[in-house]
């Protein structure tokens, strides 16, 4: 393992599995790495989730018949975790589905093979899930781990979400903005209404866009303004080699989206003053909800907002 993170630390990792103490009283929160030949990074994933120290802690890593050392490296915190080891090679969106279904948390997550979370990450996601019951999905910032070190924010990143734009296909990338999804997360009760399954037919590339517009139809996600998690930046990623697929997957007609040339010129439209308030009380009243600390009271508040 190469230790690119400080935080992370090196050497063998402790047998948590008596020593950690579990607490009810928080809430069961699930995390579900899909896994296959991220040899390189994985180990930095695996401890940035277990070394966080949340006291009710689910972790599944189910690896794709990865044929590097990463079964090995699995292995290696095996007390900790639950591992699946596929039979045959079935895609990131199949080994989430099978993570999914085994897991029993109230608060579920994935993360891939080669990202990482903040050290305070699932004690504050957890603690804002239980100060807001009403709230069914987080997302934070997105974020991304430039040369294995530094966290480097998305520039212009959206931070408020309406439920009716997510459902006409204004959050993808080349819109409004798409929540980072290892930097979500969502109450299982959301994700059973939702279907309660990973598309792994129909967006085999964009299989977190079409789960965050099934969950749409019942309630836009809450930004807090926070760094939860930190995509890796690397050559080999899915993300950089599937844009073009991502695109016409979306775009396909499936969803019955407004023309794409319709929803740029809505887009333009709500940023400008002129038609900002025409839109809001023709189309989309763009109200949303988000998450602020009072300085103050010294808590969070939720807020209501607007999108645009």
């Amino acid at each position: 393992m190469v230790d690119q993170i400080g935080w992370l630390g090196k050497g063998e990792f402790p047998n948590y599995a008596d020593a950690w103490l579990i607490d009810t009283s928080w809430p069961k929160i699930s995390i579900v790495t899909p896994s296959y030949n991220q040899d390189q990074y994985l180990e930095e994933t695996i401890r940035s989730v277990l070394l966080q120290g949340y006291q009710n802690l689910e972790y599944i890593i189910v690896d794709d018949c990865s044929t590097d050392s990463s079964v090995e490296i699995i292995k290696k915190y095996e007390s900790s975790i639950i591992f699946v080891a596929n039979e045959k090679n079935g895609g990131q969106a199949d080994t989430l589905n099978k993570g999914f279904s085994r897991s029993t948390g109230e608060i579920m997550a994935s993360i891939n093979g080669d990202d990482v979370y903040l050290p305070y990450t699932l004690n504050l996601v957890a603690r804002l899930f239980r100060q807001f019951p009403e709230i069914d999905w987080i997302t934070g910032h997105s974020s991304f781990l430039v040369d294995g070190q530094v966290i480097s924010p998305r520039r212009n990143h959206l931070d408020a979400y309406n439920s009716k734009l997510m459902r006409s296909g204004f959050n993808t990338s080349w819109l409004m903005g798409v929540p980072q999804h290892i930097s979500t997360f969502f109450r299982r009760s959301l994700y059973d209404k939702a279907g309660g399954f990973i598309n792994n037919k129909d967006n085999y590339h964009s299989l977190d866009i079409d789960l965050w517009i099934r969950m749409a139809e019942f309630s836009a996600p809450v930004f807090v303004p926070a760094t939860l998690s930190t995509m890796r930046l690397h050559g080999q990623q899915q993300s950089v080699t599937v844009s073009k697929n991502v695109f016409a997957e979306i775009e396909n007609g499936r969803y019955s989206f407004m023309p794409l040339s319709f929803r740029k010129l809505l887009w333009w439209g709500m940023r400008n003053a002129l038609f900002r308030g025409m839109i809001r009380r023709t189309m989309f009243n763009g109200k949303a909800q988000r998450l602020s600390w009072n300085y103050h009271k010294k808590c969070w508040d939720l807020e209501n907002c607007y999108v645009f």
